[in-house]
């Protein structure tokens, strides 16, 4: 995202095998937030327009 839409990386929280479980990232004035599923938080499915 960084190079494909100059996107600003606000937060990155990682797994200890360096796992990203949880990310936002701003891009122009929106942010976007994203994250694996886990067991407390089921998988579904996503889409972005832009």
């Amino acid at each position: 995202m960084k190079e494909t839409f100059e996107a600003k990386e606000s937060l990155k929280i990682t797994s200890e095998d360096g796992e990203i479980n949880h990310g936002e990232a701003r891009i122009g004035n929106s942010m976007i937030m994203f994250g694996n599923a886990s067991e407390k938080i089921q998988p579904f499915p996503a889409m972005l327009h832009l």
